[in-house]
């Protein structure tokens, strides 16, 4: 066999181990590869009303660059009824298609996240449950459980609640918009056991389903 056939089937078995065993990898740096760019394509569809109030521009950028939620709509009405608004992004969720007006619907959704913070600082008020303690002390199916990543033994009710828990869905994917797949949050709860976080719980903010799911459980 020709010895430069033989260096290159060589060349490209190497290449093919080392993609498959760093899949996560590189799948992971792929997204965030997308993600930026889109956020990029996002900060150039903001269009404000005039005289907006100068914070309704920047909470749009804020939302775009830092949690890379591309289609906003903010409408703010002043203390002399003046009614403002921004927007960003397009419909339909797809970039270069058609963009938002002020008269664009959407569909909301979380809205029973703020009834289920509630209820949890009703409990801790009254004495029944403390924000200090770890998730894992009330479900005894963690309790022998060996987990992959230490850290989730660490979280906190109170990481919960501020979204500081460790879940980042723009490192992770969010197993409750994955389609075509059942999500194991809140359904199969000692999946924690084998999930790694996405940074040390309590070290930053981050926006994620996660939290307010097994808050709910």
């Amino acid at each position: 066999m020709n010895v430069k056939i033989l260096l290159l089937i060589t060349l490209s078995t190497l290449c093919i181990v080392v993609l498959f065993k760093d899949y996560n990898n590189i799948h992971s740096r792929i997204g965030k590869i997308i993600q930026e760019s889109e956020a990029k394509l996002s900060l150039k569809t903001i269009k404000c009303s005039d005289n907006s109030p100068r914070w309704m521009k920047n909470s749009l950028e804020l939302l775009i660059n830092d949690q890379k939620i591309l289609t906003n709509q903010i409408a703010y009405i002043d203390s002399n009824q003046n009614l403002h608004t921004c927007l960003s992004g397009w419909k339909n969720g797809f970039i270069f298609r058609e963009g938002l007006t002020d008269d664009t619907r959407f569909r909301y959704a979380s809205l029973t996240k703020v009834i289920t913070h509630h209820a949890i600082l009703k409990l801790i008020e009254a004495g029944q449950i403390n924000k200090d303690d770890f998730l894992i002390k009330y479900f005894k199916e963690l309790n022998n459980e060996n987990f992959i990543d230490e850290r989730v033994a660490t979280i906190t009710i109170e990481n919960l609640l501020e979204h500081r828990s460790g879940f980042d869905h723009t490192k992770s994917l969010d197993p409750i918009v994955q389609f075509n797949h059942r999500s194991w949050c809140p359904y199969n709860i000692k999946n924690l056991a084998n999930i790694h976080l996405d940074f040390d719980p309590n070290q930053y903010y981050r926006y994620d389903n996660r939290n307010t799911w097994q808050s709910k459980t």
